[in-house]
């Protein structure tokens, strides 16, 4: 027996009960000795040792079974779905059924001892629906499980400013949590979905940090873990604004303050990487601070990895978009000490989404600043790609360059065979104090 309710004023007892034998589980309701209903799963494969969370429910429906946040498919084997037996009764102290009370262990009526608890239970929870699969991956109670913590950092192409979101392309999945910024998730985890709760994020709006998550997941997410995006990204912020500098209180002290907090989540969480679109602010500045981009980051990134020296994790940056900045000399120059950040910080992953086209190019708006909605989609899975590619073994690498073609998913694996081939490392491995670009066709 799991779990039962009892009413035990006489020896005809009244009963709600879940049980599992032989794989499946049943559920019960018997008032006075006489079976109301019994159901139970069509499936008997629930005898697994393994943790399920179990739900039996009452409503116009009928009595339901509910497994792992999934309706069940059961059979009856007395009553049927037209039996509201339960819901009629829940709000009259004086019925069968009283609401919220439980019995876990043995009961006595009329001199016989019955339905001993032999089981074990973990995170039990007393709720007046069942609990969905979205539901019980965001309960706190169950957040035990291990997160990949993605940090997603910098300005609007991080945010995302592409509009069109896709119920398919764009779709949710549980295995994809969010740590949260607006009411009433802010610092809670909750299912992540575009557009992510970046500072100033806009309805509509798609960016790379979902099908980031998504490619990681069908490339490298290990069974039992989850993804958990911290997104701390705002629109028009870089150094020269003092925003992502570390000696000020500002967008990087609430990016290390955010991970920490869901670090804090469960012990057994770790930081996969740190992502960011950054770069236009800075390039619109002056001569000297365009210059002072490369060693600002640097310091940054030296900073927040400090902050976290148990964790061991790479830093992925992306290009800015080409047509913006062909516009003015000043975009150019800090648009190269981006492909260049490979030799100067360690772990770093440059993509470079220099063939991806903006709003202006996809004809989605009038912003050559912004990366489309397909690009910004694009531009995630080669993060997610390179990202994969790296933990694959990571002692091996010291500077990395994986500039990835348009067709990313299919092509890793050829660019590594033409790489080999043409004496250019496309990964970047050990190669001194020296990275080669691999710009591959598109295969």
């Amino acid at each position: 027996m799991i779990l039962s309710q009892r009413r035990a004023c006489e020896a005809t007892y009244s009963e709600m009960k879940l049980w599992i034998e032989g794989g499946k589980i049943y559920g019960r309701a018997r008032r006075n000795g006489v079976d109301l209903w019994e159901l139970s799963t069509d499936a008997a494969t629930y005898a697994d040792a393994k943790w399920h969370r179990v739900a039996m429910s009452g409503g116009v429906a009928g009595p339901q079974l509910w497994v792992d946040g999934e309706l069940a498919v059961a059979t009856f084997g007395t009553g049927s779905s037209s039996n509201t037996e339960w819901t009629s009764n829940v709000n009259d102290n004086s019925v069968t059924f009283r609401p919220n009370r439980i019995c876990i262990g043995a009961a006595r009526i009329g001199g016989v001892n019955e339905s001993n608890f032999v089981g074990r239970l973990r995170n039990p929870l007393m709720s007046s629906t069942a609990a969905t699969a979205e539901v019980m991956l965001t309960d706190k109670r169950d957040n035990a499980q291990p997160y990949d913590v993605m940090v997603n950092f910098g300005q609007s192409n991080e945010i995302g400013r592409g509009l069109g979101i896709d119920g398919t392309l764009d779709a949710t999945d549980v295995r994809i949590q969010q740590w949260g910024r607006n009411s009433p998730n802010d610092n809670k985890i909750f299912l992540a979905a575009d557009p992510l709760e970046h500072v100033g994020a806009t309805a509509d709006s798609v960016g790379p940090g979902m099908s980031t998550a998504k490619e990681w997941i069908r490339r490298k997410l290990e069974p039992g873990r989850r993804v958990l995006i911290v997104p701390v990204a705002e629109g028009n912020t870089g150094f020269r604004d003092d925003k992502w500098n570390v000696s000020n209180t500002n967008r990087y002290h609430g990016m290390v303050t955010r991970t920490g907090l869901a670090l804090d989540e469960c012990s057994e969480s770790r930081i996969v990487a740190c992502f960011c679109q950054l770069g236009e602010r800075d390039a619109g500045g002056n001569t000297a601070e365009g210059k002072a981009f490369t060693a600002e980051f640097r310091e940054m990134i030296g900073a927040f990895r400090e902050e976290f020296p148990n964790e061991s994790f790479p830093v992925v940056i992306g290009t800015m978009p080409k047509t913006w900045v062909d516009e003015e000399v000043r975009y150019k120059e800090v648009q190269q000490q981006i492909l260049a950040m490979q030799d100067t910080i360690p772990n770093c992953i440059v993509v470079d989404a220099t063939d991806l086209p903006s709003r202006v190019e996809a004809g989605g708006g009038a912003e050559t600043i912004h990366y489309s909605v397909e690009s910004a989609r694009t531009l995630g899975t080669r993060r997610g790609a390179a990202l994969a590619d790296y933990w694959t073994n990571p002692s091996d690498y010291f500077i990395r360059t994986p500039a990835l073609s348009a067709s990313t998913q299919a092509a890793l694996a050829a660019e590594k065979a033409v790489a080999a081939s043409s004496s250019v490392d496309a990964l970047g491995r050990r190669l001194g104090n020296k990275g080669s670009i691999f710009k591959s066709k598109t295969l």
